[in-house]
């Protein structure tokens, strides 16, 4: 990988920013050992196993395998390129960077074009507008001022196969980087992909239009249609109307179902509103709301579907950390039509009444049983129990306890029973899911591959010593020839570490973790992160790379594909041969 910035600047950027101090803002980190240690923030865990290294600025997960050092969690995290990321940890120390003269990705290209084209199309449907009566009646008809049409960027797709095609042929765009930006598709010939329609466009943390969504101005579908998802725009990493909610003095977000309820809140100084674009909301929405608030209001209909999608973010939500209540909507409508007919005032109660998601779901629960029969009050009490593994505060579960004990008319210490045995059996499930995986991978683990996966271990184990200290790189690569070990990854690493010492005289982790693919950086951090229990000594050490020699032996024999193969690699094996 070619590097944009030098070394030097990249070794400052990394020591000017601590690695423990930004990944805490996206989970709980505690000292464990000379390391840090908390859940992983890329994957679902319920037992931490990601581990941070602050003096070499390094993380790693053993649960999914991602690695890198400060540069590659943002990268991952806010999902940037190199560079962007660079940029971001630089602004943050306060280092000025040089002006871009030296090589650029194609990512990191591609990525500037896609900002390009989605800007210039953002501006010719802006300036559409005006021009479509029915799209201006429409915006009148939803109440939105010429601000909030300002703020929001709206603008409108003409009646038209080729407007869009032809105004971005005009600007130099390429017909390849109209379809990859999925403004353009292509049947018979080309033609716009957004065709009489509203226009929203989709704006990302940083200010850059990445995506579009468009309405239908009259009935008819599909309603919404968006912009495939590109190098720069992926639904479960972005929701709509987060740009502007992050700067909101609220300290909460309010988390509504469609990009109008959005623009209607805002419009009505409701400047916390967003929501998930297309799809439902997740994992990755939750984590990212987890950045900015520890607070989030749902606000999604009073109906079934509603209800459901209350359900799915809360539990995404609760996971990370965030306190969830319930607006109570009227049925049947939406914040919109709630302002519009009641007032700022009557939505603004809604939202202060809104009870937490706890209280939302035994409510819910309560309603599904005869709580005056002796069953009903049993059935519900053991269904409240189970829902109270959802809550990570332990002083709020004990209030619910007592709650849950005072309506069924039960001891708080029978519920407590109750919630332990729910917490076991679900530990005993997960136990057992994970054993049957172990014995699964046993039962499928040849000898052979018994033999290849020792001989991973000791070859890592020589690669970090090498990584790890100076001198014994210099005392060992002399008689480490080319493609000395059995894994091309290994071999990779080994020819920069040697490149890096000729060209620069010196190197450490940090610069070939830099100049690795990214599928290659977790590989490599995951040798650094293992402790080597022994001390390194001349003895150790060549009986590490005896043990080697001894496992590509047995590797190459496991691999014989007749007799007379075999026997020929015993004769060498003998000095026979």
């Amino acid at each position: 990988m070619a590097l944009f910035f030098d070394d030097m600047l990249l070794d400052e950027i990394r020591h000017r920013n601590d690695i423990v101090e930004l990944i805490s803002m996206h989970t709980d980190l505690k000292p464990s050992g000379n390391k840090f240690l908390g859940l992983c923030p890329f994957h679902k865990e319920k037992t931490p196993s990601f581990f941070v290294n602050r003096d070499e600025q390094l993380y790693y997960c053993f649960g999914c395998h991602e690695g890198g050092n400060i540069i590659n969690f943002v990268e991952k995290i806010n999902n940037l390129d190199f560079i962007e990321a660079v940029r971001y940890l630089a602004d943050r120390a306060g280092i000025p960077l040089p002006e871009e003269n030296g090589e650029i990705s194609k990512e990191h290209q591609l990525k500037k074009d896609l900002y390009e084209i989605n800007k210039c199309a953002a501006i010719y449907f802006h300036n559409n507008l005006p021009k479509s009566e029915a799209a201006l009646n429409y915006i009148k008809g939803r109440g939105l001022d010429a601000q909030t049409v300002k703020n929001f960027g709206l603008g409108y797709a003409e009646d038209s196969y080729t407007g869009l095609y032809e105004h971005l042929k005009s600007n130099g765009f390429s017909d390849w980087l109209m379809q990859e930006a999925g403004l353009i598709s292509k049947g018979k010939g080309l033609y716009d992909f957004f065709r009489d329609r509203i226009i929203y466009p989709i704006i990302d943390l940083r200010g850059n239009v990445v995506a579009f969504s468009g309405r239908l101005l009259y009935n008819g579908k599909p309603k919404y249609i968006n912009t495939k998802e590109t190098e720069v725009f992926k639904k479960r990493l972005t929701l709509y109307g987060m740009n502007l909610a992050k700067n909101s003095k609220s300290g909460k977000i309010l988390l509504a179902e469609g990009q109008m309820d959005v623009i209607a809140l805002h419009r009505y100084g409701f400047d916390n509103a967003v929501a998930s674009l297309g799809t439902a909301f997740g994992e990755d929405h939750a984590k990212l709301i987890k950045r900015y608030v520890n607070k989030v209001i749902t606000c999604f209909d009073n109906d079934t579907a509603g209800q459901s999608a209350t359900h799915k973010a809360a539990a995404y939500l609760m996971a990370e950390g965030v306190s969830v209540s319930v607006a109570i909507l009227p049925e049947g409508m939406d914040p919109d039509e709630i302002i519009k007919e009641a007032g700022r005032e009557a939505f603004e109660s809604i939202l202060k009444k809104a009870p937490s998601y706890m209280e939302f779901l035994l409510e819910s629960e309560k309603k599904k049983h005869d709580m005056s029969t002796m069953d009903g009050k049993v059935s519900y009490a053991r269904q409240a129990t189970e829902h109270l593994s959802l809550l990570r505060d332990n002083l709020e579960r004990e209030l619910y306890i007592k709650r849950i004990a005072a309506e069924v008319g039960l001891s708080e210490q029978l519920i407590v029973s109750e919630y332990e045995k729910t917490v076991l059996k679900n530990k005993k499930i997960e136990d057992k899911k994970q054993e049957t995986k172990e014995i699964i991978k046993r039962k499928k683990e040849t000898n052979e591959d018994k033999i290849r996966n020792a001989l991973e271990v000791c070859e890592g184990e020589l690669l970090n010593i090498m990584i790890t200290n100076i001198s014994w790189f210099k005392r060992l690569s002399p008689m480490i020839k080319e493609n000395f070990f059995s894994f091309p990854i290994y071999n990779k690493v080994m020819g920069l570490m040697v490149s890096l010492k000729e060209e620069k005289g010196n190197f450490d982790i940090n610069m070939v973790i830099d100049r690795l693919e990214e599928k290659e950086k977790g590989r490599v951090i995951s040798l650094k992160m293992k402790s080597l229990n022994y001390e390194i000594t001349e003895p150790v050490v060549a009986d590490l790379i005896k043990r080697i020699g001894q496992l590509k032996k047995q590797a190459s024999l496991s691999k014989a594909t007749s007799l007379e193969e075999l026997n020929n690699q015993l004769k060498q094996m003998k000095g026979e041969g």
